[in-house]
């Protein structure tokens, strides 16, 4: 690449025929010098910063194709993620309104002793809960089983 000081065109036209590659006019310029020898300057210096950055970065961008790779999957991943989830609230929705449904049919039938039932079992629920976490709690803090064979 060349660029070419001054704005005539007969300049950009001269340099232009003389250098191999060629130019773009979009390429920054240097004010001409007196001498026609030194009127235009290649960017050899320029490429050989360039040459330099590429190879600096070449370390820095060798990983990119794998960690593209590496990306997708994980979207892939996340997406299928994504579908078992939506398939699973869909499956809890439809089961939640079959209960619901079964739930509303044993109190049209039962009347408020399906209510009472239901409070019952949901004390049920809360003990097992509650002994469950005494027994973490005591296997925490004694180091034994709970199962009433370990050391005390």
């Amino acid at each position: 690449r060349a660029a070419c000081g001054g704005s005539s065109s007969s300049d950009f036209d001269e340099v232009s025929s003389s250098n191999s590659r060629p130019s773009s006019p979009s390429l920054p310029s240097e004010p001409s010098s007196p001498s026609s020898s030194s009127s235009c300057r290649t960017f050899e210096a320029d490429d050989e910063e360039a040459r330099e950055v590429d190879d600096d970065e070449a370390p820095l961008t060798a990983d990119v194709p794998a960690l593209l790779d590496a990306m997708n999957l994980a979207a892939d991943e996340v997406n299928v993620l994504e579908q078992q989830g939506s398939e699973a609230q869909r499956r809890y929705k439809q089961r939640l309104a079959c209960w619901s449904q079964q739930y509303r049919d044993l109190r049209e039938r039962y009347g408020a002793e399906a209510d009472k039932a239901a409070r019952i079992l949901e004390a049920e629920r809360a003990l097992t809960r509650a002994a469950r976490g005494t027994e973490v709690a005591l296997r925490a803090t004694v180091g034994g089983d709970a199962s009433g064979h370990g050391e005390y």
